[in-house]
């Protein structure tokens, strides 16, 4: 296995197609999508992301012939445009250049930024309540493998939301829930990280900053992000009946219309 300009370019290609075929697919049935399936567009987003960061060549693969486009392609990006002292350079140097150069931008920024904002929520909230932390034992005692998550609390937290991949921190506003409403939206949360789901999201930013000059990332950005939040809720409502699934469903509803209110959010 090698890693060539034609693997390269490949794997850019297809992993793009296969990105806007799977988007298409899934806007095509999403109101046939059996409750079971939503795991398949999150996998196949995955399989994307992994053959765009590793385009190599195996041996055994097909090579679809193309005597007009990909020479042509391949000729004006390596063909020589200036040198630099003795070094030539082409329009795909220049590419890579520019390529590493967002690349890098975008990753500082992002990592700055995250880190602006885990802070942040850790110096303006405290540790949650009594009340909070009973319910919150409640969902751990449920899990046969409960995760060490903390718990905080704070005015300027807009909306539930969780943080972290090595440390853990489920962030909720200064409102008035009842138990039962704090029951569904902690149990959400901790099941994000149950599944995953912050991981994901973390790798498919990274990915985004990396691959930026390809729009379909954007894409695959948005709808990961909506499959990951259907399939929290179809874990979360399992063994739900239709009651307990209306009342876990407006209980969201309300924290969103309480973000939206929130005219200080934190970030």
């Amino acid at each position: 296995m090698e890693i060539t300009f034609y693997s390269c370019f490949s794997a850019g290609l297809w992993c793009s197609l296969f990105i806007l075929l799977t988007y298409l697919l899934c806007r095509a049935g999403a109101g046939k999508r059996k409750l079971t399936s939503t795991s398949i567009p999150i996998v196949l987003y995955a399989l994307s992301m992994l053959r765009f960061v590793l385009p190599v060549d195996f041996p055994n693969a097909f090579v679809l012939p193309d005597s007009r486009v990909y020479p042509k392609l391949y000729t004006w990006l390596t063909e020589e445009l200036f040198t630099v002292g003795t070094y030539p350079v082409s329009a795909a140097a220049l590419l890579i250049v520019v390529w590493i150069v967002g690349a890098c931008v975008g990753l500082f920024r992002y990592g700055y930024e995250y880190h602006r904002v885990f802070r942040d929520n850790l110096l303006f909230t405290n540790p949650a309540g009594e009340a909070v932390q009973a319910v919150y034992r409640k969902i751990l005692r449920e899990e046969k493998r409960p995760l060490s998550i903390l718990v905080r609390a704070g005015p300027h937290v807009g909306s539930p939301h969780g943080l972290g991949v090595f440390r853990k921190v489920i962030m909720l506003p200064d409102v008035a829930y009842s138990e039962r409403e704090l029951y569904y939206i902690l149990k959400h949360e901790y099941t994000h990280f149950r599944n995953h789901d912050t991981l994901l999201k973390q790798i498919t930013v990274l990915f985004s900053k990396v691959f930026w000059w390809n729009p379909l990332v954007l894409l695959l950005m948005h709808d990961l992000e909506q499959s990951v939040e259907i399939r929290c809720d179809l874990a979360v409502t399992k063994h739900m009946d239709k009651g307990e699934k209306y009342a876990y469903m407006k209980t969201l509803v309300a924290a969103v219309k309480e973000e939206m209110r929130c005219c200080v959010p934190l970030y």
